[in-house]
């Protein structure tokens, strides 16, 4: 191994010839090529594959069943056992089963996908196209922006555009460009049709005449993520999926289909974990964010008491601790524009008809709870008046007054029933959360707003 490295050296840093390197450590010319051509020694290579005298000819039908495995449940693939049973039975097969075993296992492991740790070297882009939703002039309209993204450093640039053109997509670059005061070395894509005619059958691809000028121009390279894998391009979102995947679900039987239904909102998951990774206090030692998942509730903890009462998390005016951080997700859309992430979660919890979220600060943490389905009738007083008052501090959000018809919607009351929402009005009320909206209407059509309203 010394010995490679010293003639690879000589050649390749010191700027020997070949022919030099072989006299000066006494080896054949031909040993100095072979060194050059492989870092470390490649041990014994075949030339040919191995002979299979009993096999060979069943290869191509062993293959063949392989292939068409991969389109199967895992349970009615074949094993090893079987496929030699199918040989020996139906094709007249005469070997041994230790060979088939062999040769299947050492073809599944070579058609298996192989993962690498992500890691992004200094000096490389990757640009992506995205949509929201923006106010122009008064007006609500959608918006596609221009993402460049440089993952060593996690710096940005986003430039929004009317449409997902050409244009917009080589103003992008020049922007970005001129933004960073250079060019990188590389930019990540996906394979979006402005600078992608189409994927060759080797993989190469056939680049539009636009994008090979702006290549010309700036002269960087380009990469290209496989078809249909966002992995390739793998981002925190991943976070959330670990965490959803690990939460429990419900099964729902329909008229002839079963399927799993979340247990908790995801959209409710991915904006409280946004929030504790966004609101945590980095001068706490020795603490960080935290997901406890039990088998009624998960809860959400993030060093550093709350910026905001957390009773009015809804309505006050947004407060963020590591604002580069808030803006950096919220350009990927991992967590809602400033202000509209906790009405998102109240609004998830009503759909799912959950009992509503509870907000606290204990000895220097802020933790947020995110409660399992529970009817009305098995829960405690001050779960009920903290859905009352989320419930009137949401309708207040959205300009409307919460009634006794809202809040049966909220719960699933029948109207039948509509007493029951009255209590609870009532108890909440009493508790000072909710106060009426004007005090001289009669009680039948009284409305209600938050007590800070």
């Amino acid at each position: 191994m010394e010995l490679y490295f010293q003639v690879r050296h000589a050649v390749r840093i010191e700027g020997l010839s070949e022919r030099a390197a072989a006299r000066r450590f006494g080896i054949d010319p031909r040993t100095v090529s072979k060194m050059l051509r492989f870092s470390v020694p490649p041990g014994y290579r075949r030339s040919k594959p191995p002979v299979r005298p009993k096999l060979g000819p069943f290869v191509p039908l062993i293959d063949r069943i392989l292939e068409e495995d991969k389109a199967k449940p895992k349970k009615q693939q074949h094993t090893s056992k079987r496929i030699f049973e199918r040989l020996r039975d139906e094709h007249g097969f005469t070997g041994g089963v230790t060979i088939v075993k062999d040769y299947v296992a050492a073809q599944r492991q070579r058609s298996q996908e192989v993962f690498v740790p992500l890691a992004h070297p200094p000096g490389h882009a990757q640009v992506d196209f995205g949509e929201a939703l923006g106010v122009i002039g008064g007006v609500e309209r959608k918006i596609h922006f221009f993402a460049f993204h440089l993952p060593h450093s996690d710096a940005s640039f986003v430039v929004a555009y009317p449409a997902e053109t050409t244009e917009a997509f080589l103003d992008g670059h020049v922007s970005a460009f001129a933004w960073l005061g250079g060019v990188p070395q590389s930019v990540l894509y996906d394979n979006t049709k402005i600078a992608v005619v189409k994927i060759l059958g080797d993989g190469r691809r056939e680049r539009t005449k636009s994008f090979t000028e702006l290549q010309s121009h700036y002269l960087f390279e380009d990469r290209f993520g496989r078809p249909a894998k966002g992995n390739d391009k793998g981002k925190v979102e991943g976070l959330v999926g670990y965490i959803n995947g690990l939460l429990p679900t419900n099964e729902v039987i329909g008229q002839a289909l079963r399927k799993t239904v979340p247990m908790f909102p995801e959209l409710a998951v991915r904006e409280l974990v946004a929030n504790a990774l966004i609101h945590q206090d980095f001068s706490v030692t020795g603490a960080g964010p935290m997901v406890e998942i039990f088998a009624d509730r998960i809860e959400i903890t993030n060093p550093g008491v709350p910026l905001v009462d957390p009773q009015r998390f809804m309505d006050t005016p947004p407060k963020s601790r590591n604002e580069a951080l808030a803006s950096l997700m919220r350009r990927f859309r991992i967590c809602e524009e400033r202000g509209s992430g906790i009405d998102k979660v109240v609004s998830q919890v009503e759909l799912f008809q959950l009992p509503a979220p509870l907000f606290e600060v204990p000895d220097g943490f802020t933790r947020a709870v995110l409660f399992a389905h529970k009817p009305l009738s098995e829960m405690e007083k001050a779960d009920k008046v903290r859905a009352c008052y989320l419930h009137a501090c949401l309708r207040y959000m959205t300009r409307q007054p919460m009634t006794n018809t809202s809040l049966r919607e909220r719960f699933g009351i029948e109207q039948k029933n509509s007493a029951t929402a009255s209590r609870l009005i009532k108890e909440a009320t009493e508790a000072g959360v909710i106060r009426p909206y004007e005090e001289a209407t009669s009680k039948r059509l009284m409305k209600y707003v938050p007590f800070w309203a």
